[in-house]
């Protein structure tokens, strides 16, 4: 592990901000090992990545962890007329063919230092195990739809096989993969109490270039129902009133990937929970991805829970979240009790009335290893519970790493002693009203017996008035360094010095 030893004591000043550096703390370049979370090697036709229809668009996403970020992405082995965004990691290929079926893909993933991670795996070009729902052309199943592609089904209740307990508990379409069609699907009440893992479909994608809307009114999607390699693409979904889309999983129920979806117009919940969430994400080894949240008034767009181990959440938009009512206050993104090797790189959040990314160590559940990154975070407005960043050790808070991320809000360490972290907040831009402890710090530290185990180093922080960034709310260039501190581009907080490059053709 490469790591690069920082001054006792660095104080530059530039107009009303500085950058402190408090200790000779070593700053790991590269916290945790560079690692492919998805596609995974030796998967079968089950998972989205494994599986294409001829002549629909395969379009899929490089899920990375660790490493000195950005990466550099590349196939080193693909069928004729793939691409990826070498940036992004994205690979789309236009028009997959079933000639010399299954097809090889390899990628190769290098990180900043040159550090190289690689996986292989095969796609399978067929008809088979694919179903179709129209909600405006389809039939329902009593009037002959049958879910293949020219006799589509028009509602989920004809996938489900009906809406009994009975229903509920069939397993006739168990692996297929869903490609839902433009309209409106309604969700409803499920029966059965329990439902088997991987006995209902959980690949579910929108038509390529369609954009099918959920109205989760009727009752959460709970997607995932405990089984291995669910996914969960292009959609737009309202209306949910406790949690919009499951991605819950346990031993078996893993793999998980949730991309381009929009999640909005989701009310205050019927009965009160203070564990409402647009998507929640406990399944180990998961994918949360391009997804668009606003208009919430559940607790969190998203939410993890019970251990959840090695999951990536990356490349998300919030806004427009609203301020705290009654007895919760709400949050973007919400970690909790257990989880561990967590990784939250590269989201935007804007127009926050309350947290942006909260970390709350509960319960003795051990929450460790988490790196969050690459955030930009704003959320300077009125409102007591207005953070940035919130963590609330607890006990038992493990390690935390906290950097290049730009804040725009409060940022706190809340209840911490000699048992919990270390924590490390190194390389960010910091600034709000709250000067911080140390004093110019602009974290606070409440009800904090061992500071030291809160290393600041080398963040560039201020006051709202120092013009460090773009205050403008609807500006595009929102959290941006303004052109006084152009100079830390790349150093410090969220935004790259790179331009993202062209896709490229193996």
């Amino acid at each position: 592990m490469r790591k690069i030893a920082v001054s006792v004591l660095v104080v530059v000043g530039l107009l009303s901000a500085v950058v402190v550096a408090r200790a000779a703390t070593p700053i790991p370049v590269a916290p945790y090992p560079l690692k492919i979370v998805q596609p995974q090697a030796g998967l079968d036709t089950k998972h989205r990545f494994y599986k294409a229809y001829p002549g629909l668009g395969y379009n899929v996403r490089a899920g990375v962890t660790g490493g000195n970020y950005p990466y550099q992405h590349t196939l080193t082995v693909a069928p004729s007329g793939m691409t990826i965004d070498s940036f992004t990691g994205e690979i789309n290929w236009p028009s997959p063919a079933t000639a010399a079926s299954p097809h090889a893909v390899s990628l190769q993933v290098t990180d900043q230092v040159g550090t190289v991670a690689t996986v292989s795996w095969t796609i399978t070009v067929t008809t088979r195990g694919f179903r179709f729902l129209d909600a405006v052309n389809g039939k329902t199943t009593a009037n002959g739809g049958t879910g293949a592609v020219d006799k589509p089904w028009r509602t989920i209740e004809d996938m489900y096989e009906g809406t009994s307990e009975a229903a509920s508990l069939r397993d006739t379409y168990k692996d297929a993969f869903l490609y839902f069609r433009n309209g409106t699907y309604q969700t409803f009440k499920i029966l059965a109490t329990t439902i088997p893992g991987g006995i209902k479909p959980i690949v579910w994608m929108a038509y390529p270039g369609e954009s099918p809307l959920i109205d989760a009114s009727n009752g959460g999607l709970w997607f995932s129902m405990n089984g291995s390699s669910g996914y969960f693409e292009g959609f737009e979904l309202v209306k949910a009133r406790w949690v919009g889309v499951n991605l819950r999983g346990n031993a078996a129920g893993s793999n998980s990937i949730a991309r381009k979806n929009t999640f909005h117009d989701l009310p205050k919940p019927r009965i009160p929970n203070n564990n409402t969430a647009a998507l929640w994400a406990d399944s180990p080894n998961s994918v949360i991805q391009d997804n668009h949240f606003y208009d919430l008034s559940v607790q969190y767009g998203i939410i993890a829970f019970d251990g959840a181990r090695q999951v990536l959440v990356e490349n998300n938009l919030f806004h427009d979240l609203p301020a705290p009512h009654g007895w919760f206050s709400h949050s973007a993104i919400g970690v909790k009790a257990g989880c561990q090797m967590w990784f939250i790189r590269g989201n935007r959040m804007y127009n926050l009335a309350s947290r942006g990314i909260f970390i709350m160590y509960e319960n003795n559940d051990d929450t460790r290893d988490l790196e969050v990154s690459y955030n930009m975070v704003t959320n300077q407005l009125p409102g007591s519970a207005n953070f940035s960043f919130y963590a609330i050790p607890h006990t038992r808070a493990g390690l935390l790493y906290v950097h290049h991320n730009t804040f725009g809000g409060n940022v706190m360490v809340y209840k911490m002693d000699s048992t919990d972290g270390p924590f490390y907040f190194y390389n960010n831009t910091i600034v709000n009203r709250a000067s911080g402890t140390p004093e110019g710090s602009h974290i606070t530290l409440d009800t904090v017996s061992n500071p030291e185990r809160v290393h600041q180093i080398d963040n560039l922080a201020g006051y709202p008035d120092d013009g460090i960034v773009d205050p403008d709310q609807k500006s595009p260039s929102l959290g941006n360094l303004t052109t006084a501190y152009t100079r830390y581009l790349g150093l410090r907080g969220h935004q790259l010095p790179l331009r993202k490059p062209t896709q490229k053709t193996k």
